[in-house]
């Protein structure tokens, strides 16, 4: 994919495949960041490894790791600000004039299926998974209520920000989040191995 640059006139060959890698690489350091903090990867240990206080509360470490998993979240599934290859603005682009009534809905579908597992992965990892009050049978009642949380904040974002360029992503991904987020990583890791949480 060539992608010219509006302001500068400067072209950047990208392949789509690289664009979407991005947000799944640091996602994927965000997964490490709970792992190094629960000292376990199972996420039925992360899960009680959170019984005390969920990673998002721990401030500044697992705040930021959650910040960075919904921007990365954003980002892996190609949500505005992030939707480089076939974004919703564009008058004929991408599947949404190729395609209409059953594909396209299995397409969305696809799309939506993607971010609920996303969700529910963010719900797992970082708001305490099944922990709630009240009796341990509500532990999946609590889990849907989390991931749906999430869900709804990543439709909520989608729909307050507009689109950004090409050149603003990839500027974001790869200086931005790609270097803070292995920063975080070790910073967890060396708070894990002087003893603390």
């Amino acid at each position: 994919m060539l992608i010219v640059c509006p302001q500068c006139a400067t072209s950047y060959q990208v392949e789509p495949s690289a664009v979407g890698s991005t947000g799944r690489s640091v996602r994927c350091l965000r997964c490490l960041t709970v792992w190094f903090a629960a000292n376990t990867a199972p996420l039925s240990d992360i899960a009680a490894a959170q019984a005390g206080l969920w990673y998002v509360f721990y401030v500044p470490l697992g705040t930021i790791a959650f910040l960075f998993y919904v921007v990365t979240t954003l980002a892996a599934e190609n949500r505005v600000p992030f939707d480089i290859l076939e974004a919703e603005s564009e008058l004929i682009a991408g599947f949404r004039v190729e395609y209409s009534g059953m594909k396209f809905a299995l397409i969305q579908l696809g799309e939506y299926a993607h971010m609920i597992g996303t969700s529910v992965l963010g719900a797992l990892l970082f708001l305490g998974a099944w922990a709630g009050p009240g009796p341990t049978w509500l532990g999946p009642i609590w889990l849907l209520l989390k991931a749906m949380f999430l869900f709804l904040l990543v439709t909520w974002i989608r729909w307050s920000f507009v689109r950004i360029r090409v050149d603003q992503i990839l500027a974001i991904s790869w200086k931005l989040l790609l270097p803070a987020s292995l920063l975080l990583l070790m910073a967890t890791a060396l708070v894990v191995a002087l003893g603390g949480r």
